[in-house]
């Protein structure tokens, strides 16, 4: 779910599925069939696991007939892309057909044990980050003798300490505290979901089909202008020659009454459960645990290569969005923070070379308008208008000012004219005489 805000404040407003054949109980010459990963596109945009980042999940398996041992517990399973994913094959199920259940997957896990796995990740060596918890992981068979077997999963992977753990009497994903950390850009590790399917007997040589809900939230900004007789192009944040702040900032603020207020409400790690007891209402709760009250920071718009001009859109359905993609802990209510947004501009006439650079334009989004919720995804677009904020005078603003949780002033004043008046006519006086005889 996409939520765009149009937040105005003087100068800117914020603004596959299963084959249904019958199939035998075994493959070919009745031999075992394993379990196979196929992750599905719903809940995904039409997106699958990979397409959107995602190169490896962890997963338990449990059957109906022993939901006391675990066919898989917390197991790795990781997609096999050399560039982007695992770079090395292993086992014997990898290579697929796309519309076929074959018992073949890119999706691997069999020699992806922590001591086993000897092969890259996006093409660099190995790190304990995308090993698994586990010393072996064992290719893993249907039970025909069970008449379901269940799957909980969670991605990305969490390798370590912080990994999570699933109780099968409760039917709930524990993620331990600072499991779940705000990020940028990267979703392989910012992006936390889960997923849950219930595979049913006549399906058992059919591959899994998971599809994924995020418990995070997804915060994305655009720009547009309204500014009559110029273009705009946002530009870096300016500082002395300590001030490291650049792109677009956010400060986290508070409005009490009339009074803005550095906040400390910005949470940056949780941890979270998600309960499976009720297949049809699974229920996830994420709960904040560290704060930080650094500035967000989005870069600035990217233009392709060569262009002629940065310029921006000048309509909300043209907006020029940031590269940055942030996510965030998703707290909803319990949200008491909103962000002062801090951005810089050109404005470049249209009709002469005439440029105007507007330092430190600010816009405050209360609360209420970041009440981040998981598996929504929010775009905060900002219009700049002629009635902006912040200063033109040419005097470089300090690191203090990019932190600075208050909207400023206004800072473009028009050139106006008015009472125009004539001055009156000065008298010259002449006198001269005609016919005067010396």
């Amino acid at each position: 779910m996409k939520h765009i805000y149009y937040i105005g404040l003087s100068a800117l407003m914020l603004a596959g599925c299963a084959s249904d054949d019958i199939v035998d109980h075994g493959g070919v010459d009745n031999s075992p069939v394993p379990m196979t990963f196929n992750i599905s596109q719903k809940n995904m945009t039409k997106a699958a696991l990979q397409a959107s980042g995602h190169y490896n999940f962890g997963v338990w398996a449990y059957k109906s007939s022993d939901i006391t041992n675990a066919v898989m517990k917390n197991y790795l399973v990781g997609y096999y892309d050399e560039q982007k994913g695992y770079g090395t094959q292993t086992g014997t199920t990898v290579g697929d057909q796309a519309g076929k259940e074959n018992g073949q997957s890119y999706w691997m896990y069999e020699g992806m044990g922590s001591d086993e796995y000897t092969g890259n990740y996006a093409g660099k060596a190995i790190t304990e980050t995308f090993k698994s918890n586990n010393n072996k992981q064992y290719l893993k068979y249907w039970d025909f003798s069970a008449t379901s077997t269940e799957f909980f999963a969670y991605a990305p992977y969490i390798n370590g300490a912080l990994t999570p753990t699933f109780d099968n009497e409760t039917k709930v994903m524990s993620f331990p505290g600072d499991a779940l950390q705000a990020g940028y850009d990267d979703q392989s590790l910012y992006e936390f979901m889960y997923a849950y399917t219930n595979q049913e007997k006549d399906n058992y040589n059919h591959d899994v089909q998971l599809s994924f809900k995020r418990l995070n939230a997804k915060v994305n900004i655009k720009f547009y202008e309204e500014v009559p007789g110029y273009k705009v192009e946002i530009v870096d944040l300016k500082g002395n020659t300590t001030n490291t702040a650049t792109g677009v900032q956010a400060t986290p603020a508070v409005l009490n009454g009339k009074t803005y207020e550095h906040a400390k409400e910005y949470w940056v790690k949780a941890n979270a459960s998600v309960n499976f007891k009720d297949a049809n209402a699974i229920a996830a709760n994420v709960t904040g645990t560290t704060t930080q009250t650094d500035n967000l920071e989005f870069k600035i718009p990217e233009f392709e290569a060569g262009a002629a001009n940065h310029y921006i859109g000048n309509s909300a359905a043209t907006a020029t969005a940031s590269p940055t993609t942030y996510y965030g802990i998703p707290l909803g209510t319990n949200n008491q923070t909103g962000f002062t947004f801090h951005v810089s501009y050109k404005l470049i006439a249209e009709d002469t070379d005439e440029v105007i650079t507007v330092n430190n334009t600010t816009v405050f989004v209360p609360a209420a308008n970041v009440q981040w919720e998981m598996n929504k995804h929010y775009t905060y677009i900002f219009k700049i208008t002629k009635k902006s904020s912040g200063t033109t005078d040419g005097d470089v603003p300090s690191e203090d000012d990019y932190t600075n949780p208050t909207p400023g002033e206004p800072a473009l004043y028009p050139i106006i004219f008015d009472n125009c008046e004539v001055e009156e006519w000065i008298a010259e006086k002449s006198e001269h005489e005609i016919n005067k005889v010396n």
